[in-house]
């Protein structure tokens, strides 16, 4: 006759707490590491796409002064209603495209203007636009820690990128 030996895994019901405790704090240092890889992925999401803009944005100035300068308007600049100087359907001023909002949006050839916001300030007489992301604070000046994009068509540099806020 043989006697049957118990068996040790029919005894065992389940995990034991300090099992538990351990797969949750493994579980906590995975999520915790993939939250700092995605959010990091976000955020050079963003600075690419800033520096696209502003990429699209230098070429479509080159564009309209090298048009302003065959047309022999680069010196001119007349901002009054009804004289303002045109080139290629953008009024300009020395021959730059002044940054108005319409201009900004059909220069970059912006088709969504719910994911990037253009706005215009006049400063010292002279208008400055802002590009950044929908719902993001913005800056006209030309330092700061913002994600945006400044367009400012009679100062050196005209395009300026702002990342620290990406």
């Amino acid at each position: 006759m043989r006697l049957k030996q118990p068996n040790k895994f029919r005894q065992q019901r389940g995990f034991t707490l300090i099992e538990l405790i351990a797969c949750l704090i493994i579980l906590a240092i995975v999520s915790a590491v993939a939250t700092v890889k995605i959010s990091k992925l976000q955020s050079d999401a963003r600075i690419s796409k800033i520096r696209g803009i502003a990429g699209n944005l230098r070429t479509g100035i080159d564009m309209i002064y090298a048009r302003s300068v065959i047309e022999a308007v680069e010196n001119e600049c007349n901002v009054e209603e009804g004289k303002k100087t045109e080139v290629e359907g953008f009024f300009v001023c020395h021959g730059y495209p002044i940054a108005y909002i319409d201009s900004v949006v059909r220069l970059m050839n912006i088709d969504n203007k719910e994911t990037l916001y253009v706005r215009n300030k006049t400063i010292d007489g002279h208008r400055v636009a802002s590009i950044s992301f929908s719902g993001t604070p913005y800056t006209y000046e030309p330092q700061g820690d913002f994600c945006q994009v400044l367009y400012q068509p009679e100062k050196q540099p005209q395009v300026v990128t702002l990342l620290g806020a990406c």
